[in-house]
């Protein structure tokens, strides 16, 4: 996958440097997924809203997405691009509202991944000069985003408890940053003692589903289309959700 940019002006930052951070968190990603894509990626500085990805797409197939941050802020670039890269991998232009909650929780779990994994490699093989000094920034700023403490579960809260009553809220806002990434949170340690679940989510939203679907449905219909060597991977997360 190739990733260009829209503009030069990037609040002063090298158009170099800033692909090559953005093409560090992209291959991070493509490692955990255990493949790549073919294509382009079109990357727009859009300070006016959200990072968003957008659902159409160029005349020759290129993906779109628009990151709202600037300068020399490597973090903050790898945080929102691989969010909306992961997007992109799981395949978000087939899902349906209702379920996109967990299309978000994911990616924003992407992000986390993706900013751990950069600074391992930074550390031997960094994207810029001078770069192997910043790859314990790139770890401390995915580390002060999980322990933000609306992230956090309550002491006396279980998750299966917190999801049974927010599921209602989620299905009708998917973008609630600080439920997203509590979710995240409690995806973490899953995804990161077994890579295999990316296989799954690149999977994502590729069955029929329509608005009647509940959330076992969901589940239900996500493990259909899995090989049978990874059908044990929505067996946990079933357990994780309580479904």
């Amino acid at each position: 996958m190739k990733i260009t940019l829209n503009t030069r002006d990037w609040g002063g930052a090298s158009e170099e440097n800033i692909v090559q951070v953005l093409s560090s968190s992209q291959r991070c990603l493509d490692n955990a997924f255990g493949n790549s894509l073919e294509g382009v990626i079109i990357v727009v500085r859009d300070l006016n809203r959200d990072p968003m990805t957008r659902y159409e797409r160029g005349p020759n197939g290129e993906y779109f997405i628009h990151i709202n941050t600037g300068g020399m802020y490597w973090a903050q670039y790898a945080y929102q691009f691989s969010h909306e890269y992961c997007h992109i991998r799981s395949n978000y232009a087939q899902g349906i509202k209702r379920f996109r909650w967990f299309e978000e929780s994911i990616c924003e779990l992407a992000s986390i991944i993706s900013l751990r994994l950069m600074s391992k490699e930074w550390e031997i093989n960094p994207p810029y000069p001078n770069g192997v000094s910043f790859s314990n920034a790139l770890y401390q700023y995915a580390k002060d985003i999980v322990d933000k403490k609306e992230r956090q579960l309550m002491p006396d809260v279980s998750f299966k408890s917190w999801f049974n009553k927010e599921l209602p809220i989620l299905e009708n806002n998917e973008c609630i940053r600080d439920k997203n990434g509590l979710i995240a949170n409690q995806l973490l340690p899953l995804f990161e003692a077994d890579r295999s679940y990316w296989i799954a989510i690149s999977l994502l939203n590729t069955w029929n589903v329509n608005q009647n679907n509940n959330i076992t449905d969901f589940f239900d219909s996500w493990q259909t289309v899995l090989d049978n060597n990874y059908k044990y991977l929505i067996k946990n997360l079933r357990a994780l959700f309580g479904v």
